[in-house]
């Protein structure tokens, strides 16, 4: 079955949202994005139970990075490249 547009993007906005709050650092970078997972549990086992949960992800790397830069959560390029 393919996943309309507006479903894609509900579920890439849950899915954001579901990892920001269990303590996930998550950031747009150019076209793909950043997920800094948590250390201390029980927030590191809640977020690879959502991962695990929301399964492959990688057909919507760019829409998932779109996402977060609308919520402002981007990191640019240039600061990016300058921080190496």
């Amino acid at each position: 079955m393919v996943e309309s547009s507006a479903s894609s993007s509900a579920r890439v906005a849950s899915l954001v949202a579901a990892l920001l709050g269990a303590g996930c650092d998550m950031w747009s970078v150019g076209a793909g994005y950043f997920v800094g997972e948590p250390r201390e549990e029980p927030a590191a086992t809640r977020a690879q139970e959502i991962l695990r949960e929301f399964g492959p992800r990688d057909h919507l790397k760019t829409e998932i990075s779109n996402h977060l830069r609308a919520i402002g959560r981007d990191i640019a390029r240039d600061f990016a490249l300058d921080q190496i």
